[in-house]
């Protein structure tokens, strides 16, 4: 006789509802490939900087960008490919998966570079923070470990209890992936994973990207039930940790003024070419990451063995020291250049004008005096431009670089008036690391004092202009004087430069 189920009382266990990880190896031209790999070669060597200063044996072995400030890998050119790679590769994921996303919006929320060495390992873990996150391996040696391992998200009885386990075929508890160079991996951002331990030789480099999905805007809020609203719709805390009503009520009335105040400025279409040509000055924050910034400091700290200095304007506590075009230096240039190419492209439309005539550093020390209000040079119609790199947190009192506004036309009467501060309001670039300011020669501007008792203010620097203005210091290593031209920085023009680290 045959007993069915019911009649044999016994337990018997079945593993189901699989979840989707899916793979694709993707062809890169030369020139995307090489674009994202020196992209790597340059984390590594500022983070390998930034080594120098903490000898944890852990955090030489694994380096994740996320920890140190660069999260934002979507947002370079040098990952743009990628990054649509990826977002054309999640729209096959979700038809797939018959997820209808004509009503969703998806976003790239965070993105990092990941560099393993020998030992290094990930342990367990998921992205809470995201609905999809993908791996891209860019470098690493076959057969060497590190092996991406996901786990069965159903496996576990009690939440939380990494000893709780469900009987079941032991296969079904771990699935892993090998890396291969320009291999992409997508996978929901719940799945917990961890990564074996790496025993190549050469480092092994990947990035990682989370992603975000919420209703679509045309949604609204009221017919995006059980989906995240979109963020368009959302509105921030005003308020402050004063919780009572009649708080609450006039701090927000207080800043509804205010917003609509200032929308009424900034909702006026306004060109960064525009800005720059009425106020004489256009700054961009945050334009290179913290780390980024400390390898240039130590290539500033290294030129001042060579004791080649330059004193402008005021020589105590204030010195000026000419730099190498290195790997770090000639990447840091191009990159910011990109975000002002259409402005200098426009005020600096001639080959005489788009000379590289300064390449250098300044650092304002404790106790610096204050410099006098002053233009670079007084010519009307000679063009030079100043692009100053804040490589430290530039706060109140440490030296900061003040401008005047709108001074850098009619200068006769607008230095005059500026020495007697009648005009417009001297403005301090206080800012954070990072962050870049593009300045015409001819705007009034001094470098503040420095009554801090430890705080320098390290700036990275570099001018483009016509060779033989009179007025300008002009400070620049003699072997760079009249060879390179703007455009050796744009596109994909390739400089001989000199390497701070040898990567093997």
């Amino acid at each position: 006789m045959i007993l069915s189920f019911e009649q044999k009382r016994e337990i018997q266990f079945r593993e189901t509802f699989s979840t989707g990880i899916a793979r694709k190896m993707l062809n890169p031209s030369n020139t995307q490939m090489k674009a994202m790999l020196d992209y790597m070669r340059m984390v590594e060597e500022c983070s390998s900087t930034k080594d120098k200063q903490d000898t944890h044996e852990e955090k030489d072995k694994l380096k994740t960008g996320d920890t140190f400030g660069m999260a934002s890998i979507h947002q370079t050119r040098e990952f743009e490919w990628l990054t649509n790679e990826i977002e054309a590769f999640v729209f096959e994921y979700l038809e797939a998966s018959k997820i209808k996303y004509d009503k969703l919006s998806l976003f790239h929320q965070k993105s990092w570079p990941i560099i393993t060495k020998t030992g290094g390992h990930v342990n367990n873990h998921n992205h809470p923070n995201a609905i999809l996150s993908a791996v891209f391996y860019l470098q690493t040696e076959p057969e060497s470990g590190g092996e991406l391992i996901f786990h069965n998200p159903n496996d576990s009885l009690i939440p939380g209890n990494i000893n709780d386990k469900l009987p079941g075929l032991p296969s079904t508890h771990l699935y892993g992936l090998k890396p291969k160079p320009k291999l992409l991996v997508l996978f929901p951002s719940k799945l917990d994973h961890h990564v074996e331990n790496y025993r190549g030789e050469m480092s092994r480099w990947s990035v990682s990207y989370d992603i975000s999905i919420t209703a679509n805007h045309s949604l609204g809020s009221g017919q995006s039930e059980n989906m995240v609203v979109h963020p368009s719709l959302w509105r921030e805390f005003r308020g402050t940790k004063d919780t009572s009503t009649e708080t609450a009520k006039k701090i927000y009335f207080t800043q509804n003024q205010a917003i609509t105040t200032q929308e009424t400025i900034t909702n006026t279409p306004c060109s960064d070419y525009e800005r720059f040509d009425t106020d004489g000055y256009l700054v961009k924050e945050k334009v290179i990451q913290p780390p980024v910034c400390q390898a240039v400091f130590g290539q500033i700290l290294e030129s001042w063995k060579q004791g080649t200095f330059d004193y402008i304007h005021r020589a105590d506590m204030r010195i000026h020291t000419p730099l190498e075009l290195s790997e770090t230096t000639t990447w840091v240039m191009k990159n910011i250049l990109k975000e002002y190419l259409p402005v200098l492209n426009t005020f600096l439309p001639e080959h005489k004008m788009r000379y590289l005539v300064e390449f250098s550093s300044i650092c304002v020390f404790p106790g610096a005096k204050a410099q006098e209000l002053h233009p670079d040079q007084n010519h009307q119609y000679r063009k030079l431009v100043t692009i100053f790199v804040n490589l430290f947190e530039v706060g109140e009192q440490c030296g900061a670089l003040i401008v005047v506004p709108q001074t850098h036309k009619n200068q006769s009467k607008q230095i005059k008036d500026s020495q007697k501060q009648v005009i417009n309001k001297p403005q301090k670039m206080i800012l954070p690391p990072g962050s870049s300011v593009l300045m015409d020669s001819r705007l009034v501007h001094a470098g503040t004092e420095n009554t801090t008792m430890n705080s320098i203010r390290p700036v990275f620097y570099f001018s483009f202009g016509e060779i033989d203005i009179e007025g300008p210091t002009y400070s620049i290593l003699p072997d760079y004087r009249q060879k390179y031209t703007l455009d050796d920085f744009v596109d994909n023009a390739s400089l001989k430069t000199r390497s701070l680290v040898t990567v093997e």
